[in-house]
């Protein structure tokens, strides 16, 4: 199990059946079940989860058949093992979905945002886990966007949050260093440049239609693919951030590209190619299990089999995905 971990290859939780899966992804499709007993997680899905450099496994919340969760859970592949990370204190996270966790270069976990279906509430609150003590403490920040799901961190450690300023569509970005935190806490920053266009309107409220954003390993180009909305329908397009110019680029990749969908998985891997997992297509009630990869030194989309019969996990959407 270490040779996955140690080369870096994207990984899935499995929303549906409460299991950690590995999907292998040397051009063909291979599945690992790890052990779901014990302090395993239970069957969820909007979880958030981070995977560190040193392959080991952050998950937190989601919702589950019990409702909301706010547990903090670790997996470690080199002793195949879940554990709760119990918080010491009485400040916490509420229980919430769509949440995003990271790691940052100071070695601590952050928790950004989420979502309350009950409330309808938006969360743009970030928390920091403190590894050493295992106790949670809210960090005080202003000008943060009232966006879900539409985030994702760099290997810098940065996070990246992607808001509608306007019905036009995705066309602002902010973002949060844990780095440049103060005593007085952060105030967000908008990345994007003035008149930049990201992808037409996406829905962003309870849906399954949500699109999907990942970084690449430099921390140069922040994707954003697929999701949809009621009024436009459900997209496969792919756009990126660029970071240095603030600017969005819209792509045109040759190839076979993935089926219009949303609440898809989204990872680059490191050496900077980017893979699509799953998803589902409201318009049509369609869920996917395929994956698919995007080569940026080539702009193309190729569809990856499965290496043998069964090999492949089932179909799903709102899962964890991860490189």
């Amino acid at each position: 199990m270490h040779e996955y971990f140690a080369n870096s290859k994207i990984r899935l939780w499995s929303s549906f059946s409460g299991a950690l899966v590995l999907l292998v992804l040397n051009n063909q499709i291979s599945v690992i079940n790890c052990f779901t007993g014990g302090n395993a997680p239970s069957a969820r899905s909007d979880a958030a989860l981070t995977v560190t450099p040193q392959g080991k496994v952050y998950l937190f919340g989601g919702t589950t058949s019990g409702g909301f969760s706010s547990d903090l859970l670790l997996y470690d592949p080199f002793n195949n093992t879940w554990r709760q990370l119990a918080a010491n204190g009485l400040s916490a996270p509420d229980a919430r979905s769509y949440s995003t966790l990271w790691m940052a270069p100071d070695g601590q976990l952050y928790l950004y945002g989420g979502y309350i279906p009950q409330s309808a509430q938006v969360l743009t609150d970030v928390w920091k886990f403190n590894l050493t003590t295992s106790a949670w403490s809210q960090i005080p920040s202003s000008g943060a966007s009232s966006s879900f799901g539409f985030s994702c961190a760099t290997p810098s450690g940065k996070l990246y949050v992607f808001a509608m300023i306007s019905s036009e569509g995705i066309n602002a970005a902010y973002v949060f260093d844990p780095l440049a935190v103060t005593a007085a806490g952060f105030t967000w920053a908008l990345v994007t440049s003035s008149g930049a266009t990201g992808p037409m309107f996406r829905s962003y409220y309870w849906t399954s239609n949500l699109m999907a954003v990942a970084a690449a390993p430099d921390g140069l180009r922040v994707y954003l693919f697929g999701g949809g909305s009621t009024a436009y329908g459900s997209h496969n397009d792919l756009y990126y951030l660029d970071v240095a110019s603030g600017g969005f680029v819209a792509l045109a990749p040759t190839g076979s590209a993935p089926a219009v969908r949303g609440n898809m998985g989204l990872a680059v891997a490191p050496d900077g190619r980017v893979y699509v997992y799953g998803g589902h297509d409201e318009s049509s009630s369609q869920t996917y299990g395929d994956v698919y990869v995007y080569d940026p030194a080539i702009n193309t989309w190729a569809a990856l089999g499965a290496a043998s019969a069964g090999a492949s996990p089932p179909a799903r959407w709102s899962a964890g995905f991860a490189a």
